[in-house]
């Protein structure tokens, strides 16, 4: 018997369609975006129930909505709700019949799927992984935890790299913010961020003098805003610079017709008849 794969997953954002048909990394799915009561879908199917062939879709599924929320500055949570046997079922039949409430407030209108970052490594898929946990979650310690992990994926320490790239001035529209953490002296932005943010989250009770983590104080807590941005924008430019997250991913149907699938920029240069999926109406 066929298994009907559903994966939920909300969005900030609110797409133009209803239904879209994609292929991602080999799994053919069904995005079913549900009224605003419910959470979205991603739908596939399977010949049968199958655990190891289920964590490989959903870790496909979940690289895919990190790809969608980094596109379009998303929030994007997924959770995984589960399947059922099914007789006969295709995607065109398939229906989502189970639900989860709406949790994320849709924001903004008039998105679509057509183009996404194409992850082409580890380290990229790890990365906007982190960053859509971070972008997604309100707390600001938590987000300032994943954003810094999005920095120390590479070989060099997180304060290094910070503290090198702030030297270089690359990234811009952060002077207001840094004027407001009333660094002393000539401290180091990387070491400020290191001991007084990240540490003092890991380890709540510190000693000889170490800046501790004060919850419910208003104070600390829009110092912990601040730097939660300001971590956030080095995050933003590790991936696009040290990680070379550039290139796109386009949503295609050959000759107009055929499932739609992302490929590359390249390939879609080197196939002239591939044709943007959903520009109109066709069948597949």
């Amino acid at each position: 018997m066929r298994y009907l794969m559903h994966i939920a997953f909300d969005s900030s954002c609110r797409l133009n369609r209803n239904v879209y048909y994609l292929r991602y990394k080999k799994t053919k799915f069904k995005l079913i975006q549900c009224n605003p009561k419910w959470q979205n879908v991603l739908l596939t199917i399977l010949p049968d129930s199958n655990n190891k062939a289920e964590r490989v879709i959903y870790r496909a599924a979940s690289e895919y909505l990190s790809a969608f929320s980094w596109q379009h500055g998303a929030m994007v949570t997924v959770n995984y709700v589960g399947g059922a046997g099914r007789r006969n079922i295709t995607l065109r039949k398939a229906q989502c019949s189970m639900f989860h409430p709406r949790e994320i407030q849709q924001s903004s209108v008039g998105h679509d799927i057509r183009t996404i970052p194409m992850v082409e490594n580890e380290k990229q898929r790890k990365a906007i992984a982190l960053f859509r946990q971070a972008f997604s979650n309100p707390n600001p310690y938590f987000q300032f935890l994943f954003y810094w992990h999005v920095v120390g994926i590479g070989k060099k320490k997180p304060s290094d790299w910070i503290d090198e790239t702030h030297k270089k001035k690359e990234i811009g529209g952060l002077s207001d913010y840094l004027t407001r953490l009333h660094l002393v002296g000539n401290r180091p932005l990387g070491k400020y961020l290191h001991e007084d943010c990240r540490n003092a989250i890991a380890h709540i009770n510190r000693s000889h003098g170490r800046r501790e983590l004060r919850i419910d104080d208003l104070d600390d807590l829009e110092r912990f805003w601040i730097s939660t941005y300001v971590v956030k924008e080095f995050a933003r430019f590790y991936i696009k610079n040290e990680l070379g997250l550039n290139k796109k991913a386009y949503l295609v149907r050959r000759k107009g017709r055929g499932f739609p699938t992302y490929v590359g920029e390249d390939e879609l240069r080197e196939k002239l008849d591939y044709k943007l999926a959903y520009e109109r109406k066709s069948s597949f």
